[in-house]
């Protein structure tokens, strides 16, 4: 049997193998922002594949009957309105929904919930499959992500995104304070989050975090990419955009942010916000 198709957009894995409408759709250039979906189905839905993204999948139509297999796990069950599935990156999936469910899928990059897990000290997170769950707090948050409801701005935009990634990376990923082997306990990613923070505005390498943590700088990159996902470098710059949008949002002149989020200059800032969020600073506040 052939290896199922890697389905990196939401819009193919809404139309494989089903008859669709898209009736919303927001899909945004940066490399760290999610992508949102809704679709009608107009008979049954059936779909599957590999994404290289998580998938949020949410069921807002009405209850529906469903077989849904996730890995090596399956289940046939009635899938209630305001179901939520959750189905990781890389891990082999099918779905069926019987009499023309109504679904609404976001996209997650898994950047960005690796940065969200390193972010909550969460050591060794690994996003866990869900095939039925009830989750009133993330439908709220997808619900708002989705219709962009009471959203003013761009940077409102961002931290609904945040919201969401946080809220799954914390409820969906199990806790090791000493997640095994050959990686950094939470209390070492504590402990880096607040150095990190403390000397943002500096310049900052690789070592200074492992020295900082007692670690053996050859060791301490690999150590870091097996504990969340992410290389150091690639964690460092989205704390400094982290924490330069949020200064940024408070009225803080982007020049200044620029510098006090360590970057050594306006645009360098402007063109890593762009690249990874899709959105200058500029128009933050907007």
């Amino acid at each position: 049997m052939p290896n199922p198709k890697l389905l990196s957009s939401p819009k193919a894995i809404f139309q494989h193998g089903a008859s669709s409408e898209i009736v919303h759709a927001r899909e945004n250039s940066g490399a760290d922002d999610i992508k949102v979906y809704r679709a009608r189905y107009r008979s049954d839905a059936h779909a599957k594949g590999i994404s290289d993204e998580h998938l949020l999948v949410l069921n807002v139509g009405f209850a529906s009957p469903a077989n849904c297999q996730i890995g090596r796990t399956e289940l046939n069950h009635r899938c209630e309105a305001g179901n939520v599935t959750l189905i990781p990156a890389y891990m082999e999936w099918s779905a069926t929904i019987a009499e023309g469910p109504e679904v609404l899928l976001v996209s997650i990059p898994t950047a960005l919930a690796a940065t969200a897990a390193a972010r909550n000290c969460l050591a060794g997170a690994q996003v866990q499959p869900s095939l039925r769950g009830q989750d009133r707090l993330l439908l709220s948050i997808v619900s708002e992500v989705a219709l962009e409801r009471g959203l003013r701005s761009a940077g409102e935009w961002q931290d609904i995104v945040d919201e969401l990634v946080d809220h799954v990376v914390q409820t969906c990923t199990p806790r090791y304070d000493f997640p095994g082997r050959g990686m950094l306990p939470s209390a070492s990613l504590a402990r880096m989050n607040a150095h990190l923070i403390s000397h943002l505005s500096q310049p900052l390498c690789v070592d200074e975090l492992a020295d900082a943590l007692n670690v053996s700088r050859s060791h301490f990159p690999r150590l870091f990419r097996r504990t969340t996902g992410i290389s150091p470098l690639q964690y460092i710059i989205r704390v400094r955009l982290w924490r330069a949008r949020e200064m940024i949002c408070k009225g803080m002149p982007i020049a200044e942010a620029s510098v006090e989020a360590g970057f050594s200059h306006q645009s360098h800032l402007t063109n890593w916000m762009k690249r990874l969020r899709g959105v200058t600073p500029g128009r933050l506040n907007l």
